[in-house]
């Protein structure tokens, strides 16, 4: 992330773009700039649903189920049921209504609290997948 403070790092930065586009597009490649004015950019949020996928594949490899509303029986998780849970936990905690609002803290401040949250209630040592790192 860069901080703009003067004009001069405007030109820095465009300077610093445009040799990197050049490079990329000169391989055959795409080079892609994301403005993060609000939330979280679109890697980031691509990166919340691959991870909501991973986080429902581990609980269910581990046999931690969630329970279903209407019988109380325990059901699988799905990458939509795992960030259900995210969203409500957003905006309770956070105030926030979409993830598309969150900071770039917040993400890592609610897997923390869904690890402490999931292992407190199933009373065995949970840790979530780390984030992951994807690119473009």
């Amino acid at each position: 992330m860069k901080t703009i403070e003067r004009h001069q790092q405007i030109h820095d930065l465009l300077c610093f773009i445009d040799a990197r586009a050049t490079a990329a597009l000169n391989k055959g490649l795409k080079y892609t700039v994301e403005d993060k004015t609000n939330g979280i950019t679109e890697s980031q949020f691509k990166a919340l649903h691959v991870w909501c996928g991973m986080c429902a594949d581990y609980l269910n490899t581990i046999k931690v189920y969630r329970c279903s509303p209407v019988t109380g029986r325990p059901m699988p998780w799905t990458k939509d049921s795992f960030k259900e849970i995210y969203k409500i936990l957003l905006a309770t905690w956070k105030g926030k209504a979409s993830t598309k609002d969150q900071d770039t803290i917040e993400p890592n401040e609610i897997v923390l609290a869904l690890s402490g949250h999931l292992a407190t209630a199933h009373k065995r040592n949970i840790t979530l997948p780390d984030w992951p790192q994807l690119r473009g």
